[in-house]
C-alpha cells in the first residue's frame, strides 16, 4: 500500500508550507502518519515523517519544529485523548505558532470535533486524510483559490472475462 503511494507524486511548490506527520503513540500510529504524509505529498503538499519515538518523554523536547507550519499527529487506538493532550501541550511549549491537527483514524465524524480538539489543545481534529487536509486548509494552510485536493485513487482493473485454462 505504501509503495503504491510512491508512484509519481506531484511536485510541491517551492515555498510550500512545511508539514510534519508523526505517529502519536505506537508503531501503528507511525505507519498511519507515514501513509498520511505520502498521501499529502502525492497531492502536492510536501510532508516530513517522524515516528512515535520522537514523541517519547525524552525526545519530545528536542523535536525540531523550526519552519514547521503544521503537525499532524496520528492515532489509531481508542485510548488516545490523554496522550494527545500531553503531546499538544509539549508541542505548544516548543512552538506557539505551529498548528496541530490530531488525526484519530478510528473515530467517526462527530458534531463535537471542534470541542474535542479544543479539550486536547489541538487546532483541529480529523478522522481521514481528506479531512486532515481540509482542516489544515480551514486553518489557513492553503492560499485562497487553491482547493484542497488529494490524488484520485486509481481505478481497479476488472478481472478478465471468460474461463481460465488450467494447466494439467
Amino acid at each position: 500500500l505504501l509503495d503504491d503511494l510512491d508512484e509519481a507524486p506531484a511536485e510541491p511548490a517551492a515555498a510550500a508550507p512545511r508539514l510534519l506527520c508523526i505517529g502519536g503513540r505506537s508503531v501503528l500510529d507511525s505507519i498511519a502518519a507515514e501513509m498520511l504524509a505520502r498521501t499529502l505529498s502525492a497531492a502536492g503538499h510536501a510532508a516530513t515523517v517522524k515516528t512515535d519515538a520522537d514523541l517519547s518523554p525524552r525526545a519530545i523536547d528536542t523535536l525540531e519544529l523550526d519552519g514547521i507550519d503544521v503537525v499532524f499527529v496520528s492515532y489509531l487506538a481508542e485510548a488516545w485523548r490523554t496522550r494527545a493532550r500531553y503531546v499538544c501541550r509539549h508541542l505548544r511549549r516548543r512552538s506557539a505558532s505551529v498548528r496541530i491537527v490530531v488525526v484519530h483514524w478510528q473515530a467517526g465524524a462527530t458534531p463535537t470535533q471542534g470541542d474535542v480538539a479544543a479539550s486536547i489543545g489541538a487546532d483541529a481534529l480529523a478522522t481521514t486524510a481528506e479531512q486532515a487536509l481540509q482542516r489544515w486548509c480551514e486553518l489557513g494552510g492553503v492560499a485562497a483559490g487553491e482547493p484542497p485536493a488529494l490524488a484520485d485513487e486509481p481505478e481497479e482493473t476488472p478481472p478478465p472475462q471468460g474461463r481460465l485454462a488450467l494447466a494439467g
